[in-house]
């Protein structure tokens, strides 16, 4: 059995290998496998203002957005995107 964390960020332990629906969905990045801090229910925390797109496109995925929908995103997209979290550092 494996934690893997779904498009809506819903931590799944699924049976593995995986079906191939969950496999689609893994290969697609709408599905990822689960950090240990995940597993444990801490949040990941919030990149600086100054961090680099990809850090910020790394911590949206994190927090359950989709791979192809965090891929076209720009910094400033991201940084709203947390901001409509209420988890702004500003």
């Amino acid at each position: 059995m494996g934690a893997y964390i779904g498009a809506g960020g819903m931590l799944l332990h699924l049976d593995e290998p995986l079906n191939p629906l969950y496999a689609k969905q893994l290969a697609k990045g709408d599905l990822r496998p689960a950090t240990e801090q995940e597993e444990k229910g801490e949040a990941p925390g919030q990149p600086a203002e100054n961090a680099t797109v990809s850090q910020w496109r790394d911590w949206a995925i994190k927090t359950g957005l989709p791979k192809h929908e965090v891929s076209g995103m720009a910094k400033k997209q991201l940084i709203e995107y947390a901001d409509s979290l209420g988890e702004s550092q500003e």
